[in-house]
This record gives C-alpha cells, sequence and structure tokens, in this order.
C-alpha cells in the first residue's frame, strides 16, 4: 500500500502538535517536580495542607506568609490543582491521574481555567477594591470546569487599597459554597489584622542559600550563576529565566568592572551609557518602547545594586555558607577592603537600590551613586 503524501500544510500542522504536545509533557514533569520540591523546601507547610486536603477540611480562606522567594504562589497553584481534582489522598499527584483530571490540572496550571482567577499584586500598581469585586462578579457568570470549586489567588496581598482590604474582608467573613481564596503575602503586618483573623495562617520559612545553590545548579545554571542568584534570594521557580535576562547578565557585568576584575571602574558610568543601558531606538524590530526599555534598566541597576549588597556582605562574612563554591574571581576582589569600607557598601547600595525606579534620571542616579561609593572610599583594588 502506497504511503500517503502529506502536504506542507499538514506536516506543519503535524509538527506543531508535536511540538506543543513536547512542551506540555516538559512543564508536567516540572510540576511534579515543583510538588516534590515544596515538600522538601516548605515541610511544615506541606504537611499542613497534606492532611487538611486529605481530611475534606479545606478553608475557604488561606494566607501564606514568607520571604519573597518561599515558594508560596507555588503552593497556592498546587492547592488550585488539587481543588479541581479533587483528589482524596492530599495534595495532588499528577503522575497518576487520570486523562481528564490532568486536563484540568493543565488548564489551572496554565491559567487557562474558568475555575481559576489571579490577582497579582507584585505589579507596578497596588490592586483596586474593583479588582476585588470583580473576581465575585466573574464567578457569577462563570461556571466551573472542575468539580464545582472556584479558586482565586490573590499574590501579594498586602500591595492592595484599603478598599480592596475591605471587599476582601467581606468575602471572607462570608464565603460563597465552592469559592476558595489563597492570598499570600511578603509583609504579613501590612495585611490587615481582621483578614488575618479570617485566615488559617500558614507560613513559609526562608530557603538557606546553599539550598537554592544546589538547586540552581540542578536547573542547568554554572556555579557562578547559581552562587550569585542563591545570595540575591531569588525564587527556584525565576532562577533559569533571570540568569538568561539581558538585565541580569549587564549588571553582571558591571558588578566585575566595578570591581576592577574585567574592565576598568572608572569608566563604568561611561560604559553603562554606551553598552549596558537599553536604548529605546537600538531596536525597533524588535518594538521596544521608551517605556519598556526605561522597565528594563530600572531591572538592570535593582540587579546591580543587589550584587553590590551580596559582594559586601559576602565580604563582612568570616566565610561562605559551607559546601557553595564562590566564584574564584569574586572571592580574590573582595578580599582587599577593610570591614568599614565593606559597611559603607552596603549602607550606600541598599540606599540607592530603593531609589531606583522608573520615576528617577537612573544616570543620574547612577552618577550619584558612584560618587557617594568613591567618597566613601570604597574602593576595591584588583591585580
Amino acid at each position: 500500500m502506497a504511503a500517503v503524501k502529506l502536504t506542507k500544510k499538514e506536516q506543519e500542522e503535524i509538527a506543531a502538535a508535536n511540538s506543543y504536545e513536547a512542551e506540555e509533557a516538559d512543564r508536567k514533569r516540572r510540576r511534579i517536580e515543583m510538588r516534590t520540591l515544596l515538600q522538601k523546601a516548605q515541610p511544615e507547610a506541606f504537611a499542613l495542607l497534606e492532611r487538611s486536603f486529605a481530611k475534606g477540611a479545606v478553608s475557604h480562606g488561606y494566607l501564606f506568609y514568607g520571604p519573597t522567594n518561599a515558594l508560596k504562589t507555588e503552593m497556592a497553584m498546587l492547592c488550585a490543582e488539587t481543588l479541581v481534582t479533587r483528589d482524596p489522598k492530599g495534595l495532588v499527584d499528577e503522575s497518576s491521574l487520570s486523562d481528564e483530571e490532568e486536563a484540568l490540572v493543565r488548564q489551572v496550571a496554565n491559567r487557562a481555567s474558568a475555575s481559576l482567577i489571579v490577582l497579582d499584586g507584585y505589579g507596578k500598581k497596588a490592586l483596586a477594591k474593583e479588582d476585588v469585586d470583580d473576581v465575585q462578579s466573574r464567578f457569577s457568570r462563570t461556571a466551573s470546569s472542575g468539580n464545582g470549586a472556584r479558586i482565586w489567588l490573590m499574590l501579594r496581598c498586602e500591595n492592595s487599597s484599603l478598599g480592596a482590604q475591605n471587599s476582601l474582608l467581606k468575602f471572607l467573613e462570608e464565603p460563597a459554597e465552592g469559592v476558595y481564596a489563597f492570598l499570600t503575602a511578603d509583609n504579613v503586618e501590612r495585611v490587615l489584622p481582621t483578614i488575618r483573623s479570617r485566615c488559617v495562617l500558614v507560613p513559609f520559612r526562608p530557603l538557606p542559600e546553599i539550598f537554592l545553590y544546589e538547586e540552581g545548579q540542578k536547573q542547568g545554571l554554572d556555579q557562578e550563576d547559581a552562587w550569585l542568584l542563591a545570595h540575591m534570594k531569588v525564587s527556584i521557580s525565576d532562577m533559569v529565566e533571570l540568569a538568561a535576562s539581558p538585565a541580569y547578565q549587564n549588571a553582571k557585568a558591571m558588578l566585575k568592572q566595578w570591581l576592577n576584575v574585567k574592565g576598568d571602574r572608572d569608566l563604568l558610568a561611561c560604559d553603562y551609557e554606551v553598552r549596558y543601558r537599553l536604548k529605546a531606538g537600538a531596536k525597533k524590530d524588535e518594538g521596544i518602547s521608551a517605556d519598556q526599555a526605561k522597565d528594563q534598566n530600572v531591572r538592570l541597576l535593582r540587579f546591580f545594586f543587589e550584587m553590590l549588597m551580596v559582594t559586601a556582605r559576602t565580604a563582612l562574612k568570616a566565610a561562605d555558607s559551607s559546601g557553595m563554591q564562590m566564584p574564584a574571581w569574586y572571592a580574590l576582589a573582595i578580599g582587599k577592603n577593610s570591614r568599614e569600607d565593606w559597611i559603607n557598601v552596603l549602607k550606600i547600595a541598599s540606599e540607592e537600590r530603593d531609589r531606583v525606579n522608573a520615576n528617577n534620571d537612573l544616570n543620574l542616579l547612577l552618577d550619584q551613586a558612584f560618587y557617594r561609593l568613591k567618597v566613601s572610599k570604597a574602593s576595591v583594588t584588583h591585580g
């Protein structure tokens, strides 16, 4: 029997379908790995939630609080995936689901489910009362796609207006049937006490630097980036993406130049303008607007000052964290200064990082920072 010859369009469609399935399989693998990681990184929180789901005693409101990188969002997503599958054994294990259940989990994980709404307080603007009110309105108009559960996540809920928190309080006082709220907070003290009193409070502990360092390497990062990002205390979920970003790579190059490891520190202010700063007109083919360029430059300088803070803290320690391989160039560069110098660097870098925002002139801010560092006699000699 002669083989059927496919048209070019059919071949492209098959290739696209195969690529999509491969991507989804990879996402599933990473979700399964994240479940294991959550159990390892946050055992107390994982055990508490596992028991609640296994017993069918799930609260209508949870508040996960702790450091930014403590995997609170990832735990909230795992809870949402569990609710749509109603896994009777506890927090859902995607390695043993039916095709129907797996499809529900995939929709939630991709934030494409009618059962899930996410309000992200990590954005520039505070969440407004209208954002919270819209959740109830949308749920009332949309049928659930997962076992009757409707779930909403309010990430970094402390970044919300008083009106928004009062609307949230009303929901928590009178929860609708089948609606569950998972709130996360980096600073729980900024959440209204009345909201805290109506939620199950779940603390998340800081992740040790050595843990972040090892997980970063497991994800394929080299020792240099794993070491630096671990000390910057970024989320495990963001490590690979951040390491590949131009803002991070340029900030690292700026740090090496400031340390006189690669390049001349005295030329750094000029090189920032010529080599490191993203210009709106530089990539017109990519549609880089002035606002987008400024956002990227804000990220660049925040990374740079955070790296300076890491440098100062590391220099002030008697020894690095056990089991972590400090880059050789880093160890050599930071050993040239006095304790007082590094205290000044830490203070200045911390203050300047807090001043980096889209409303400030970034070039002027950097010039002032370099001047302050120079006047403080916080100079590092290398070679």
